[in-house]
Order: C-alpha cells, then structure tokens, then sequence
C-alpha cells in the first residue's frame, strides 16, 4: 500500500463532485464503444480532458488487456477507439502516438524501454525528429532535454543522463520511462501498472507528475491491481470481469470494499451470507 498519510494527502488532491460536473461539459479526449478481443466483449468508457480513470479487475477480467487494445499494441476484433473524436485503428501503435497517445505497458524492462541504451536515449527516442539534423543527431541538445526531465521527475542520480538503463532501480527506470513520453506533450496517457514493482517515495514521485498532466489538460487511463493506487488518484475507477464492464465508480464510492466487490462479483446478500459472524448479527 502506500501508507495512510500519502493516500488522504493525495485523495484530497482528486476533488469530488464538483470536479465530476464540470468535466461532464467537456468533450471527451478518449471513446471507447464496443471493444472486444480474445480477451474483451464490448466494453465501453470514455476519458475527458483533465481526468485520472482507473481500470480494476483480477487477472483475466480483461483488465490486462485493455490500454494495449486501445493503444493497438494488442488485437482488436471488434468496436471503434477515438482520440479527440479521430478514429483510431486497431494494431497501429505509430498512429495512436501520431495522434498525441502515450503508453507505458507493465512490462517495463521487455517492452518499456532498451535497458542496453543510455537515459538520455531512452527518453529521446519517442522524439527523434526533434534532434535529428541530416547526416546526424543534436546529441547536446538531446542531452539537455534529458538533464531537464532528470531534475522535473528527481530521476537519480542526477548525473546519470549517460548511464544505461539497466544500472537504475526500477523506480527510476520508470522515471525515464514517464519522462520520454512527457516530452512529446501527449492528450492522452494510457497507462499499465504504472508503479509496478516501485518504492513508496518513486510512487509519490510518478503520481505527482500524473496530476500535473492531468491539470494541464490530458487524459489518463490507468490500469492497476493495486486499490490504494486507484482510490488516491482516480477521479473514477471502470471495472471489469469476465472480460466485460461491470461497475462504474466515482468519487467517494472508489472504495477498498466497493472495488473488491465489484472486481469479484460478490454482492451485499452473498457476502452476508458467506460471513457467519455477519448472519448471526442480522438474525
């Protein structure tokens, strides 16, 4: 978890209702209708500008599918993705991020970053054409770029621009990894265990940098399997089992007991039931 005085600090940074209101007037950055795969049936949400959404579900739910479905990184069968009211087609990740898409998948070290390349490359290399100059790339100005994200995201050490990948924790690997895409200004972040396997403190760190680019006007869809990570920064948490949506929650319902229930199918009758002490209480 992250400890009970960072989740209250935070979750009284994602306001309530009234937060909820105002974005209900805004056209959404991200739709989507009717999605399905191998391992998705017609699921639905949107995502509007300035929004963290959350994505719960156990393993096999479709939860671990989702953001690579809509980022094109995995099949899509059937159903339509828009990126400010663009169509968005299936199996075309260069599209998705044309069209101002980031995407962090969980797996950080196989398909996050090149953990042989150093810093500096990794954070350049989804923005290429802005140092490239024939016959070669800007490499100090590559390098001043990635000195500026070192210092905004606290990525250490701080004079590691020029190591590789692989010497940093995975904090701040991650760090590097949010940094890349940061660079290119993204509407709209779609975002897969986005804190996997990270310290309390670089976890702070990344949902910081969530926030600031939700207040400067991006989307953020963010798929976890850790509930204290939903509830401290999601303005609303989507849940899915058996590969469907089945619970929409907001504001002060994002719950540890809501999204439990929610993720395993377990109603107020049946949870009851199953708890004798609860039984013998109502009896």
């Amino acid at each position: 978890g992250l400890g009970a005085e960072h989740v209250q600090q935070q979750s009284r940074r994602r306001t309530g209702r009234d937060r909820q209101d105002v974005q209900a007037t805004v056209a959404p950055v991200l739709q989507v209708v009717g999605l399905s795969s191998d391992a998705l049936e017609n699921v639905s949400l949107e995502v509007r500008p300035g929004e963290i959404v959350g994505v719960a579900g156990i393993t096999g739910s479709g939860r671990e599918a989702l953001v690579a479905s809509i980022f094109g990184a995995r099949l899509r069968d059937l159903g339509s993705v828009r990126v400010r009211g663009a169509e968005l087609p299936g199996q075309r990740p260069d599209l998705a991020m044309a069209a101002g898409v980031a995407y962090v998948p969980a797996e950080r070290k196989l398909e996050g970053c090149f953990v042989d390349l150093t810093a500096r490359e990794n954070i350049g290399f989804a923005s290429l054409s802005a140092f490239w100059r024939r016959p070669a790339l800007r490499q100090a100005q590559e390098r001043q770029m990635a000195e500026r994200w070192f210092e905004d995201l606290d990525i250490r050490p701080r004079t590691g621009v020029e190591a590789k990948m692989s010497t940093f924790s995975g904090g701040n690997q991650q760090k590097v990894i949010y940094g890349k895409w940061f660079q290119r200004k993204p509407v709209l972040y779609l975002l897969d265990e986005p804190t996997q396997g990270v310290d309390v403190g670089a976890k702070a760190e990344l949902h910081k940098a969530l926030f600031r680019a939700a207040e400067q006007g991006a989307g953020v869809l963010v798929s976890s399997t850790d509930i204290d990570e939903l509830i401290t920064i999601c303005d609303r948490v989507v849940v899915l089992r058996g590969r469907q949506v089945v619970a929409h929650l907001h504001g002060s319902q994002i719950t540890p007991h809501a999204l439990t229930r929610a993720s395993l199918g377990i109603d107020d009758e049946a949870a009851v039931s199953a708890d004798p002490l609860a039984a013998g209480a109502q009896r």
